[in-house]
């Protein structure tokens, strides 16, 4: 048991940031180091644990934008419409178009899309 807590002292001292001219001095530590308090020190000084973090809570948020349909596009066209004139009467079949238009996905694909960014999530979350 006593290897276990020097191991753990070794790592906390390698995670401990060493202190700076005019820097205070580190907390003092607990004799003998408590494992709980090992692993809160090194959840707290090792940024690749809150980097994890982030990447899990946005592969959260990449769950329902996957499972939902592309925005709908709107469009205008002026058609035969002489350069020169801003008139829409002045030249026979000239006009203004109008269009709306929504893509539809193969079905199924945006279930399997859905399904495989919650796997995603899911993968984040246990590398946390």
């Amino acid at each position: 048991m006593s290897w276990i807590r020097n191991a753990a002292a070794l790592t906390l001292a390698a995670l401990l940031p060493a202190p700076m001219a005019g820097q205070e001095s580190p907390p003092l530590l607990p004799s003998p180091l408590p494992l709980a308090w090992c692993l809160a020190r090194a959840e707290q000084a090792n940024p690749s644990v809150a980097a994890d973090e982030a990447a899990a809570q946005a592969a959260f948020h990449r769950i329902r934008p996957a499972g939902s349909l592309e925005d709908p596009r709107f469009r205008s066209e002026l058609v035969n419409l002489p350069t020169g004139a801003g008139d829409l009467q002045s030249t026979p079949m000239s006009g203004i178009l109008f269009g709306l238009s929504q893509k539809l996905p193969f079905p199924g694909l945006l279930a399997s899309r859905e399904a495989a960014a919650r796997a995603g999530a899911r993968a984040a979350r246990a590398q946390v």
